[in-house]
């Protein structure tokens, strides 16, 4: 669901049933200004499942695990985040 902007980068893998969501759908008070985003950084894995809320950003080079729910900044690169809420829990990995 895109109200305002989703951005994938070069080589990423999606699995199946992936909800990727810039918007609310309804407003919350008090009303936000900023126009929320998500962007996915170069060469993601995203697993089965996984919800990828507005304001979500990724690095270069990380997977994402099953079932996870994002929905901040995730600036490091060459990384593992998994869970609800979802954290970085590995670090240096890679995928082929």
């Amino acid at each position: 669901i895109c109200s305002n902007r989703i951005s994938f980068g070069k080589s990423c893998l999606l699995s199946w049933e992936i909800l990727l969501m810039d918007t609310d759908l309804h407003t919350i008070l008090p009303t936000s200004k900023k126009k929320e985003e998500i962007h996915i950084g170069d060469r993601n894995w995203i697993g089965c499942r996984c919800t990828l809320l507005k304001s979500t950003e990724t690095g270069t080079n990380c997977i994402i695990g099953a079932n996870s729910q994002l929905s901040k900044v995730y600036q490091e690169n060459n990384v593992l985040i998994a869970g609800v809420p979802a954290v970085i829990i590995r670090r240096e990995v890679d995928w082929k």
